[in-house]
Protein backbone atom coordinates (compact mmCIF):
# COMPACT_ATOMS: atom_id res chain seq x y z
CA UNK A 1 0.00 0.00 0.00
CA UNK A 2 1.82 2.70 -1.37
CA UNK A 3 1.96 6.25 1.31
CA UNK A 4 4.75 8.28 -0.23
CA UNK A 5 7.70 9.04 0.36
CA UNK A 6 7.63 5.26 1.79
CA UNK A 7 5.83 2.51 1.07
CA UNK A 8 3.58 0.64 3.50
CA UNK A 9 4.38 -3.35 2.91
CA UNK A 10 1.37 -5.97 4.65
CA UNK A 11 1.18 -9.66 4.21
CA UNK A 12 -1.44 -11.36 3.79
CA UNK A 13 -3.24 -14.95 3.51
CA UNK A 14 -6.28 -16.32 1.90
CA UNK A 15 -9.15 -15.02 3.01
CA UNK A 16 -8.11 -12.21 4.83
CA UNK A 17 -9.47 -8.62 5.02
CA UNK A 18 -6.90 -5.91 4.96
CA UNK A 19 -7.87 -2.40 6.18
CA UNK A 20 -5.34 0.70 6.24
CA UNK A 21 -5.80 4.24 7.30
CA UNK A 22 -4.05 7.23 5.03
CA UNK A 23 -2.62 9.78 7.19
CA UNK A 24 -4.10 12.44 4.28
CA UNK A 25 -6.07 13.05 1.29
CA UNK A 26 -4.46 12.26 -2.21
CA UNK A 27 -3.64 9.42 -5.02
CA UNK A 28 -1.87 6.38 -3.82
CA UNK A 29 -0.76 3.26 -5.91
CA UNK A 30 -1.31 0.61 -4.32
CA UNK A 31 0.28 -2.58 -5.29
CA UNK A 32 -0.39 -6.59 -5.11
CA UNK A 33 1.97 -9.09 -5.87
CA UNK A 34 1.17 -12.92 -5.61
CA UNK A 35 3.66 -15.46 -5.19
CA UNK A 36 3.37 -18.96 -6.04
CA UNK A 37 5.73 -20.40 -3.52
CA UNK A 38 8.23 -20.57 -6.10
CA UNK A 39 10.11 -18.02 -8.49
CA UNK A 40 7.32 -16.92 -10.38
CA UNK A 41 5.18 -13.95 -9.28
CA UNK A 42 2.17 -11.74 -10.52
CA UNK A 43 1.67 -8.26 -9.81
CA UNK A 44 -1.36 -6.02 -10.06
CA UNK A 45 -1.01 -1.96 -9.41
CA UNK A 46 -4.32 0.35 -9.26
CA UNK A 47 -4.45 3.91 -8.27
CA UNK A 48 -6.96 5.25 -6.09
CA UNK A 49 -8.25 8.20 -4.45
CA UNK A 50 -8.28 8.41 -1.02
CA UNK A 51 -10.80 11.98 -0.01
CA UNK A 52 -12.17 13.13 3.45
CA UNK A 53 -15.34 15.16 2.60
CA UNK A 54 -16.84 17.43 4.40
CA UNK A 55 -20.22 16.67 5.57
CA UNK A 56 -23.01 16.86 8.31
CA UNK A 57 -22.26 17.03 11.72
CA UNK A 58 -19.38 18.92 11.35
CA UNK A 59 -17.35 18.94 14.47
CA UNK A 60 -13.69 21.02 13.20
CA UNK A 61 -12.01 17.98 14.55
CA UNK A 62 -10.49 16.83 11.49
CA UNK A 63 -6.72 16.69 11.02
CA UNK A 64 -7.30 16.51 7.44
CA UNK A 65 -10.12 18.48 6.04
CA UNK A 66 -9.74 21.91 5.26
CA UNK A 67 -12.84 23.94 6.28
CA UNK A 68 -12.46 26.83 3.81
CA UNK A 69 -14.91 29.42 4.80
CA UNK A 70 -15.77 32.02 2.65
CA UNK A 71 -15.97 35.39 4.20
CA UNK A 72 -18.80 38.27 3.52
CA UNK A 73 -19.42 41.70 4.21
CA UNK A 74 -16.45 42.55 6.85
CA UNK A 75 -16.97 38.86 8.79
CA UNK A 76 -14.23 36.31 9.29
CA UNK A 77 -14.47 32.95 9.95
CA UNK A 78 -11.59 30.08 11.25
CA UNK A 79 -11.32 27.11 13.05
CA UNK A 80 -9.20 27.33 16.66
CA UNK A 81 -8.96 25.78 19.68
CA UNK A 82 -11.97 26.28 21.97
CA UNK A 83 -11.25 29.11 23.91
CA UNK A 84 -14.18 27.95 26.54
CA UNK A 85 -14.33 24.24 27.00
CA UNK A 86 -16.86 23.23 29.60
CA UNK A 87 -19.25 20.07 30.23
CA UNK A 88 -21.60 21.76 27.63
CA UNK A 89 -19.16 21.82 24.75
CA UNK A 90 -16.00 19.72 25.39
CA UNK A 91 -14.83 19.75 21.75
CA UNK A 92 -10.88 20.85 21.01
CA UNK A 93 -11.59 22.83 18.01
CA UNK A 94 -14.62 25.35 17.35
CA UNK A 95 -15.07 27.40 14.50
CA UNK A 96 -14.82 31.32 15.24
CA UNK A 97 -16.95 33.98 13.55
CA UNK A 98 -15.35 37.30 13.94
CA UNK A 99 -17.94 40.54 12.47
CA UNK A 100 -15.44 43.17 12.29
CA UNK A 101 -15.78 46.50 13.57
CA UNK A 102 -18.55 48.30 10.97
CA UNK A 103 -18.84 45.49 8.89
CA UNK A 104 -22.29 44.93 7.19
CA UNK A 105 -25.51 43.99 8.88
CA UNK A 106 -25.30 40.84 6.77
CA UNK A 107 -21.89 39.78 7.40
CA UNK A 108 -21.40 36.47 7.57
CA UNK A 109 -19.76 32.89 6.24
CA UNK A 110 -20.13 29.90 4.63
CA UNK A 111 -18.80 26.44 4.17
CA UNK A 112 -19.81 24.51 1.18
CA UNK A 113 -20.48 20.77 1.69
CA UNK A 114 -19.02 18.00 -0.19
CA UNK A 115 -22.94 16.67 -0.31
CA UNK A 116 -26.22 18.22 -0.39
CA UNK A 117 -27.60 17.99 2.55
CA UNK A 118 -30.32 14.95 3.07
CA UNK A 119 -33.14 16.06 4.66
CA UNK A 120 -34.99 13.03 3.92
CA UNK A 121 -35.60 11.54 7.59
CA UNK A 122 -34.06 14.66 9.67
CA UNK A 123 -35.30 18.12 9.21
CA UNK A 124 -34.05 20.08 11.79
CA UNK A 125 -30.37 21.21 11.83
CA UNK A 126 -28.73 22.05 15.18
CA UNK A 127 -25.59 23.85 16.38
CA UNK A 128 -23.72 24.72 19.60
CA UNK A 129 -23.44 28.30 19.80
CA UNK A 130 -21.08 31.01 22.02
CA UNK A 131 -22.17 34.41 22.15
CA UNK A 132 -20.78 37.29 24.23
CA UNK A 133 -24.62 38.13 24.98
CA UNK A 134 -27.77 37.02 24.94
CA UNK A 135 -30.75 38.06 22.32
CA UNK A 136 -28.05 38.13 19.52
CA UNK A 137 -30.13 36.92 16.48
CA UNK A 138 -28.50 34.52 13.91
CA UNK A 139 -29.30 33.32 10.79
CA UNK A 140 -28.55 30.54 9.12
CA UNK A 141 -29.29 30.24 5.19
CA UNK A 142 -28.79 27.28 3.39
CA UNK A 143 -28.12 27.41 -0.86
CA UNK A 144 -27.78 25.89 -3.60
CA UNK A 145 -24.16 25.54 -5.05
CA UNK A 146 -24.93 26.49 -8.58
CA UNK A 147 -28.16 28.77 -8.04
CA UNK A 148 -28.19 31.49 -5.25
CA UNK A 149 -32.28 31.93 -5.98
CA UNK A 150 -32.40 28.38 -4.10
CA UNK A 151 -31.56 28.85 -0.92
CA UNK A 152 -33.61 28.86 2.92
CA UNK A 153 -33.42 30.79 6.04
CA UNK A 154 -34.31 30.15 9.40
CA UNK A 155 -33.58 32.82 12.52
CA UNK A 156 -32.48 31.71 15.80
CA UNK A 157 -32.23 33.86 18.93
CA UNK A 158 -29.34 33.39 22.00
CA UNK A 159 -30.36 32.85 25.13
CA UNK A 160 -27.08 33.01 27.38
CA UNK A 161 -24.06 35.37 27.60
CA UNK A 162 -20.86 33.89 27.45
CA UNK A 163 -21.44 30.45 27.47
CA UNK A 164 -22.15 27.53 25.06
CA UNK A 165 -26.08 26.69 24.20
CA UNK A 166 -27.43 24.69 21.66
CA UNK A 167 -29.58 26.44 18.89
CA UNK A 168 -32.18 25.19 16.64
CA UNK A 169 -33.13 25.83 13.01
CA UNK A 170 -36.33 24.58 11.75
CA UNK A 171 -36.47 23.40 7.84
CA UNK A 172 -39.45 21.15 8.21
CA UNK A 173 -40.97 21.34 4.71
CA UNK A 174 -38.47 21.88 2.68
CA UNK A 175 -38.69 20.27 -0.57
CA UNK A 176 -36.78 17.19 -1.11
CA UNK A 177 -35.71 17.88 -4.59
CA UNK A 178 -34.17 21.07 -4.57
CA UNK A 179 -30.12 20.58 -3.16
CA UNK A 180 -28.69 22.87 -0.50
CA UNK A 181 -24.63 22.53 -0.53
CA UNK A 182 -23.61 26.03 0.87
CA UNK A 183 -24.13 26.20 4.64
CA UNK A 184 -24.54 30.10 5.77
CA UNK A 185 -23.85 31.73 9.06
CA UNK A 186 -24.63 35.54 10.12
CA UNK A 187 -24.05 36.23 13.42
CA UNK A 188 -25.74 39.20 14.80
CA UNK A 189 -27.71 39.59 11.86
CA UNK A 190 -29.30 42.75 11.54
CA UNK A 191 -27.02 44.89 13.16
CA UNK A 192 -23.32 46.82 12.21
CA UNK A 193 -20.11 44.66 13.39
CA UNK A 194 -18.31 45.49 16.76
CA UNK A 195 -15.36 43.63 16.39
CA UNK A 196 -17.35 41.05 18.48
CA UNK A 197 -16.42 37.43 18.09
CA UNK A 198 -18.66 34.51 17.98
CA UNK A 199 -18.16 30.52 18.24
CA UNK A 200 -20.23 27.52 16.72
CA UNK A 201 -19.52 23.78 16.34
CA UNK A 202 -21.25 20.41 15.97
CA UNK A 203 -23.55 21.48 12.94
CA UNK A 204 -25.76 18.38 12.57
CA UNK A 205 -28.80 17.49 11.42
CA UNK A 206 -31.33 16.58 14.33
CA UNK A 207 -35.33 15.67 14.79
CA UNK A 208 -35.30 18.59 17.53
CA UNK A 209 -35.84 16.10 19.95
CA UNK A 210 -33.53 15.97 23.37
CA UNK A 211 -31.39 13.46 23.47
CA UNK A 212 -29.28 11.63 25.97
CA UNK A 213 -25.87 13.04 26.58
CA UNK A 214 -23.20 14.56 28.96
CA UNK A 215 -23.76 16.14 31.29
CA UNK A 216 -26.42 13.53 32.37
CA UNK A 217 -28.71 15.03 35.40
CA UNK A 218 -31.82 12.68 35.13
CA UNK A 219 -34.11 15.94 35.53
CA UNK A 220 -35.82 15.53 32.13
CA UNK A 221 -39.61 15.42 31.77
CA UNK A 222 -39.76 14.05 28.33
CA UNK A 223 -36.04 12.12 27.66
CA UNK A 224 -36.39 8.31 28.61
CA UNK A 225 -33.72 7.12 30.99
CA UNK A 226 -33.06 3.35 29.56
CA UNK A 227 -31.06 1.58 32.17
CA UNK A 228 -29.93 -1.86 30.91
CA UNK A 229 -29.49 -4.06 34.40
CA UNK A 230 -27.33 -7.33 34.39
CA UNK A 231 -26.05 -9.47 37.30
CA UNK A 232 -28.79 -9.20 39.50
CA UNK A 233 -28.69 -5.45 39.80
CA UNK A 234 -31.48 -2.62 39.00
CA UNK A 235 -31.58 1.22 38.01
CA UNK A 236 -34.16 3.06 37.81
CA UNK A 237 -34.33 7.37 38.26
CA UNK A 238 -36.35 8.26 41.64
CA UNK A 239 -36.92 11.29 43.57
CA UNK A 240 -33.45 12.00 45.52
CA UNK A 241 -34.22 10.39 48.41
CA UNK A 242 -32.01 12.23 50.69
CA UNK A 243 -31.76 16.39 48.76
CA UNK A 244 -29.00 17.75 50.98
CA UNK A 245 -25.17 18.92 50.83
CA UNK A 246 -23.88 18.72 47.23
CA UNK A 247 -26.50 17.60 45.28
CA UNK A 248 -30.06 18.83 45.94
CA UNK A 249 -31.40 17.48 42.61
CA UNK A 250 -34.92 16.76 42.43
CA UNK A 251 -34.04 13.74 40.84
CA UNK A 252 -31.71 10.57 40.89
CA UNK A 253 -30.59 7.18 39.97
CA UNK A 254 -30.89 4.56 41.84
CA UNK A 255 -29.30 1.31 41.93
CA UNK A 256 -29.85 -1.51 43.94
CA UNK A 257 -27.52 -4.30 44.11
CA UNK A 258 -29.62 -7.57 44.81
CA UNK A 259 -29.14 -9.57 47.88
CA UNK A 260 -26.70 -12.77 46.33
CA UNK A 261 -26.20 -10.68 42.80
CA UNK A 262 -22.83 -10.85 41.07
CA UNK A 263 -19.61 -9.31 42.20
CA UNK A 264 -19.76 -7.63 39.19
CA UNK A 265 -23.64 -6.33 38.70
CA UNK A 266 -24.33 -3.12 37.74
CA UNK A 267 -26.22 -1.43 34.73
CA UNK A 268 -25.30 0.71 31.62
CA UNK A 269 -26.94 3.14 29.85
CA UNK A 270 -26.38 4.29 25.82
CA UNK A 271 -25.95 8.27 25.35
CA UNK A 272 -26.82 8.98 21.78
CA UNK A 273 -23.70 9.83 20.35
CA UNK A 274 -19.98 8.68 21.36
CA UNK A 275 -18.70 11.10 23.95
CA UNK A 276 -16.14 13.63 23.05
CA UNK A 277 -12.78 13.21 24.76
CA UNK A 278 -10.67 15.80 22.37
CA UNK A 279 -10.42 18.22 25.69
CA UNK A 280 -11.85 17.07 28.87
CA UNK A 281 -11.07 13.75 29.54
CA UNK A 282 -12.34 13.10 33.59
CA UNK A 283 -15.76 12.32 34.57
CA UNK A 284 -17.55 13.44 37.62
CA UNK A 285 -20.70 11.69 39.03
CA UNK A 286 -21.87 12.57 42.61
CA UNK A 287 -22.43 9.35 44.68
CA UNK A 288 -24.54 8.33 47.64
CA UNK A 289 -23.53 5.16 49.42
CA UNK A 290 -24.66 3.46 52.74
CA UNK A 291 -21.03 2.99 53.78
CA UNK A 292 -17.59 4.57 53.26
CA UNK A 293 -14.73 2.81 51.17
CA UNK A 294 -16.70 0.96 48.80
CA UNK A 295 -15.30 0.32 45.26
CA UNK A 296 -17.31 2.29 42.38
CA UNK A 297 -16.07 1.28 38.31
CA UNK A 298 -17.29 3.09 36.02
CA UNK A 299 -16.93 1.52 32.51
CA UNK A 300 -17.08 3.40 28.62
CA UNK A 301 -18.04 0.98 26.21
CA UNK A 302 -18.50 1.12 22.31
CA UNK A 303 -21.55 0.37 21.46
CA UNK A 304 -21.22 -1.97 18.43
CA UNK A 305 -17.96 -3.37 20.01
CA UNK A 306 -17.89 -4.51 23.50
CA UNK A 307 -13.87 -5.30 23.46
CA UNK A 308 -13.62 -2.04 22.92
CA UNK A 309 -13.97 -0.54 26.80
CA UNK A 310 -12.09 1.44 29.45
CA UNK A 311 -12.62 0.63 32.88
CA UNK A 312 -11.69 3.48 36.05
CA UNK A 313 -12.32 2.87 39.83
CA UNK A 314 -13.06 5.38 42.46
CA UNK A 315 -13.78 4.90 46.11
CA UNK A 316 -16.17 6.24 48.32
CA UNK A 317 -15.17 8.18 51.20
CA UNK A 318 -18.28 9.40 53.02
CA UNK A 319 -21.62 7.23 54.23
CA UNK A 320 -25.45 8.25 53.80
CA UNK A 321 -24.07 11.46 52.36
CA UNK A 322 -23.65 13.02 48.61
CA UNK A 323 -20.03 13.37 47.05
CA UNK A 324 -18.50 14.03 43.74
CA UNK A 325 -16.06 11.03 42.76
CA UNK A 326 -13.96 11.80 39.72
CA UNK A 327 -13.20 8.87 37.57
CA UNK A 328 -9.70 9.76 35.04
CA UNK A 329 -10.04 8.32 31.75
CA UNK A 330 -7.06 10.98 30.22
CA UNK A 331 -5.71 9.33 27.31
CA UNK A 332 -9.05 8.21 25.54
CA UNK A 333 -9.44 8.38 22.32
CA UNK A 334 -12.70 9.65 20.54
CA UNK A 335 -11.98 8.15 18.05
CA UNK A 336 -12.94 4.59 19.61
CA UNK A 337 -16.84 5.68 20.37
CA UNK A 338 -17.39 5.12 24.19
CA UNK A 339 -21.20 5.51 23.93
CA UNK A 340 -22.16 3.32 26.79
CA UNK A 341 -21.61 4.39 30.55
CA UNK A 342 -21.73 1.64 33.13
CA UNK A 343 -21.98 1.78 36.51
CA UNK A 344 -20.97 -0.82 39.52
CA UNK A 345 -21.28 -0.37 42.90
CA UNK A 346 -19.35 -1.80 45.20
CA UNK A 347 -17.34 -3.86 42.53
CA UNK A 348 -15.59 -7.35 43.43
CA UNK A 349 -18.41 -8.07 46.39
CA UNK A 350 -21.66 -10.30 45.97
CA UNK A 351 -24.58 -7.98 46.56
CA UNK A 352 -26.76 -7.76 49.60
CA UNK A 353 -29.68 -5.59 48.97
CA UNK A 354 -28.29 -2.21 49.08
CA UNK A 355 -29.25 0.72 47.28
CA UNK A 356 -26.99 2.94 45.86
CA UNK A 357 -27.42 6.78 44.06
CA UNK A 358 -25.82 8.75 41.69
CA UNK A 359 -26.55 11.56 39.35
CA UNK A 360 -24.81 14.81 37.54
CA UNK A 361 -22.57 12.96 35.23
CA UNK A 362 -20.12 15.66 33.40
CA UNK A 363 -16.68 15.65 31.72
CA UNK A 364 -14.40 17.69 33.66
CA UNK A 365 -10.38 18.74 33.78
Amino acid sequence: IGEDPAEVPVDFNEGDEITHIYSSVGNYNVKVIALSGGAAFAEFNQMVTISDPILLPLDFESITLNYAFVDFGGAGCSVINNPAVSASNPSAKVARMVKGNGSETWAGSFIELSNPIDFSTLQKIKIKSWSPAAGKTIRMKLENSSNANMFLEVDATTSVANAWEELFFDFTGVNLANNYQKLVLFYDFGNAGTGASYYFDDVQLTSGAPTLQLPLSFESSVLTYTFVDFGGAGCSVINNPNASGSNTSSKVAQMVKGNGSQVWAGSFIELAAPINFAALQKIKMKSWSPASGKTIRMKLENSSNANVFLEVDATTTVANGWEELTFDFTGAISSNNYQKIVVFYDFGNAGTGASYYFDDIIQSN
